[in-house]
């Protein structure tokens, strides 16, 4: 085991050195994980890590792309051609949205390569070639003291709960009658599946790795995840995807797992009185807001859950195999 509190160190030494200079080049890492920050004059135009998806992955999150500009994103030089410039021809997306992307992929990057991680980290070599310059830099400029402290706050809660970018997550029995969670936490606790980590949960949401530690931070303080036992066995399956599932039916699973109950039973009926009305509700495009979208079936559903939990007697907090049970239930809703 690496101490990686050294090898963090170790690269943001490095990185404050060439920053101090004002340097022009690329930093290169080697070891686990390896990665590239580049600089112009000091500042970062643009960074990335080994254990995070590339520019081309998470440029397609929020846009199309062609073939060539996809092709040279993932070959990360400058040779010439401006990618950027590429995207926004193509109509992909914007310079401001670009820009976006760009900075949530450079903070990534240093949360993997210069911040203390529990995690068997390695950093084997630091390069530094002064010649090396980025396409991106005609887009992202970013002051490296200030993206370090964005990188610092954001994955403070990895060591404050115990959990690291690597380690699998597991779901855990409810400490409570109830939970609420908003949409952005229901899409990573519903990927939780005693497989999956941090870092395969941004991927699979298709989200930074900043906001993942965050989510994920947040479940684990409400006592709903937390990092998979050693004699923990994993669950066969996986957890339901909101994303596979109808858009009639995303109404009605957002409803009843936002405000779980702890009496099981209330929210199987509920369910059953609510499946007619969503399934009956016409399907329009998955962009459309979804308070446009099923209106009618929203406040339904509202009301059944508010008549269930009124009558629902108390009982103890659901285990996670109850939860697993009320998730298959409104899967089989399609």
């Amino acid at each position: 085991m690496v101490d990686s509190t050294v090898d963090g160190n170790r690269v943001a030494a490095v990185l404050d050195s060439l920053v101090m200079q004002r340097a022009s080049g690329v930093l290169e890492v080697a070891g686990n994980p390896s990665g590239v920050i580049y600089l112009d004059a000091g500042e970062i135009t643009f960074a990335h890590a080994s254990w995070l998806p590339d520019l081309a992955d998470r440029l397609g999150e929020v846009g199309d792309s062609p073939t060539q500009v996809r092709a040279h994103l993932r070959d990360g030089a400058d040779d010439g051609l401006d990618a950027g410039a590429l995207l926004m021809q193509h109509g992909s997306m914007s310079k401001s949205a670009l820009k976006a992307v760009l900075r949530s992929v450079v903070i990534d990057a240093l949360i993997v390569l210069t911040m203390p991680l529990a995690d068997e980290t390695s950093v084997t070599a630091t390069r530094f070639s002064p010649a090396a310059t980025h396409w991106a830099r005609g887009y992202c400029r970013l002051k490296a003291n200030s993206m370090r402290a964005v990188a610092a706050k954001r994955s403070s809660g990895l060591a404050r709960w115990g959990l690291a970018v690597n380690t699998r997550l597991e779901l855990r029995d409810l400490p409570h009658p109830c939970a609420v969670l908003s949409q952005e936490h229901w899409a990573i606790a519903s990927q939780i599946d005693g497989n999956l980590s941090i870092r395969d949960l941004a991927r699979e949401c298709g989200i930074p790795l900043y906001d993942a530690i965050d989510r994920v931070c947040y479940l684990s303080r409400r006592g709903m995840c937390a990092a998979r036992r050693p004699d923990a066995e994993p669950i066969a399956g996986g957890s339901p995807d909101l994303e596979s599932l109808p858009a009639e039916t995303v109404g009605a699973s957002a409803a009843l797992v936002n405000t779980m109950p702890a009496n099981t039973a209330a929210v199987k009926v509920a369910a059953a009185e609510v499946a007619p009305e969503t399934t009956a509700t016409r399907r329009k495009s998955r962009h459309e807001p979804m308070a446009r979208r099923l209106p009618a079936a929203a406040a339904a559903t509202g009301n059944v859950i508010a008549d269930a939990l009124k009558s629902a007697a108390p009982s103890p907090p659901p285990t996670t195999e109850q939860l697993r049970r009320v998730l298959d239930g409104l899967r089989r809703l399609t």
